[in-house]
C-alpha cells in the first residue's frame, strides 16, 4: 500500500495488492483481488463496449462485497457507513471527506491511520481549516494517502504542510479558499520537501473564508523554477482574474515546458496560450471563460509547442472560432461550451 500511495499513476503496485490478496485474504479479500485487476484493465481500454464489459464485472463484486471492503472505514467516524457512495479507481477509493475537529481526535489518529492503510484511499479530503495545522500534518493518516484537500491555508499552514515528514510523500494538494501569498509560495519553493508533488490545485475563493486571490503567477512560477519539485506537472488555478495573475508573465517563462495538464478558471487571453513557445510537453488544457478568435485558432494549430496537445476544454464567452479545423486536430478530445 505505501508503494501505491507513492507512486498512485503507476499500475504495478496496485497488481501486486491484488496478488497478495489473493494468495493471504478470505473471499472478500480475493475478491478485492479481482475487482482490482478488473478496474486497472478497465482504465487501460478506450471507451466501448469491451470496457463496459469489464467495468461490468467490476461493479458486480463491488455491489457484493462493498460492505465488507469499507468496514475499517467506519473509524474515520462522521456518521460513516460502508453504504455511503465513494467513487473507486482503479482498485482504491478515490477520496474520503473527513471532518477536521474529529480527524483530530486523539484517540482516532491511530484507528484510522489504520483504516486508511488497509483499505486504500487515494484523497484525504478535510471540511473545514483547524487551527491545529501542525498536528494535523503529523497525523499518522496523511502517511496513507496520496492527495489531500484543505481548506483555508495561509502562508503558515503551507509551510507547515511543507516541512512535515508525514506529507513528504504526496503528490497531489488541493487548496481551497486558500490565502496563500506570492511571499508564501517562494518560501514553500525553497524550502518545502514535497519531491513527488505532481499535481496543485489553488482556489482562493469560498463561502467558508471569503477571501480574493492573494498569489499570482510569479509564485507559482517560483515552484516551477526551484527545482524542489521536479514531478510538478498539473497546475489548476481558479477564481484569480488574468490580469491580477499577470497571465503575460506565466506564459513567457520557459518553466512551463514541464507542464502536462493546465486549468486556467477563468481563463486569460488565449492569444498567449497560442503563440507560447515553452508548453511542448502539454497534453491538456481547459481554459474557463474566454475568448478564440479565428486568429488564434490558426496560431494554435501553427505552434509547433503544442503539438502534444491532445485535449482541449475551453468555455467561450461567444462561438466566434473556428470550430471545425478544432474538430479536424483533436477530434473527440475537443470540448466546446459557451458560457450562458
Amino acid at each position: 500500500m505505501a508503494a501505491i500511495i507513492a507512486n498512485p499513476d503507476e499500475d504495478t503496485p496496485r497488481l501486486a495488492l491484488a496478488d497478495w490478496l489473493q494468495e493471504h485474504g478470505n473471499k472478500h479479500d480475493q475478491a478485492r483481488a479481482e475487482f482490482i485487476r478488473l478496474q486497472v484493465r478497465a482504465a487501460t481500454l478506450p471507451v466501448g463496449k469491451e470496457r463496459g464489459k469489464v467495468e461490468g464485472a467490476a461493479e458486480k463484486l463491488e455491489k457484493k462485497h462493498r460492505k465488507a471492503w469499507l468496514t475499517p472505514m467506519t473509524a474515520l467516524g462522521d456518521g460513516f457507513t460502508p453504504d455511503d457512495y465513494i467513487g473507486f479507481a482503479r482498485g482504491l477509493l478515490s477520496y474520503q471527506w473527513v471532518t477536521t475537529s474529529e480527524y483530530l481526535l486523539k484517540n482516532r489518529l491511530e484507528p484510522q491511520a489504520e483504516a486508511l492503510a488497509a483499505v486504500g484511499v487515494e484523497g484525504l479530503y478535510f471540511h473545514n481549516p483547524t487551527k491545529k495545522v501542525t498536528v494535523l500534518a503529523g497525523s499518522p493518516g496523511v502517511r496513507w494517502v496520496a492527495q489531500i484537500l484543505y481548506y483555508g491555508a495561509d502562508d503558515n499552514a503551507l509551510a507547515v504542510f511543507g516541512q512535515a515528514p508525514n506529507m513528504a510523500h504526496l503528490s497531489g494538494l488541493d487548496l481551497q479558499e486558500v490565502g496563500v501569498t506570492d511571499k508564501g509560495l517562494r518560501a514553500f519553493a525553497e524550502k518545502g520537501n514535497m519531491p513527488n508533488l505532481r499535481k496543485l490545485d489553488m482556489n482562493p475563493n469560498g463561502a467558508l473564508t471569503k477571501r480574493k486571490a492573494k498569489f499570482s503567477a510569479a509564485g507559482i512560477l517560483a515552484l516551477l523554477n526551484s527545482g524542489r519539485f521536479p514531478l510538478l506537472d498539473k497546475l489548476h488555478i481558479e477564481d484569480v482574474p488574468a490580469a491580477k495573475f499577470g497571465a503575460a508573465e506565466f506564459f513567457a517563462d520557459p518553466a512551463l515546458k514541464q507542464l502536462t495538464k493546465l486549468c486556467l478558471e477563468p481563463g486569460c487571453p488565449m492569444k498567449l496560450i497560442a503563440a507560447c513557445p515553452h508548453l511542448t510537453n502539454l497534453r491538456e488544457l481547459r481554459v474557463h471563460d474566454t475568448t478564440l478568435t479565428n486568429d488564434d485558432v490558426d496560431a494554435l494549430l501553427a505552434n509547433p509547442a503544442l503539438g502534444n496537445l491532445k485535449e482541449l476544454v475551453l468555455t467561450l464567452t461567444a462561438r466566434t472560432a473556428n470550430e471545425k479545423k478544432l474538430r479536424e486536430r483533436f477530434g473527440n478530445g475537443l470540448v466546446l461550451d459557451t458560457m450562458d
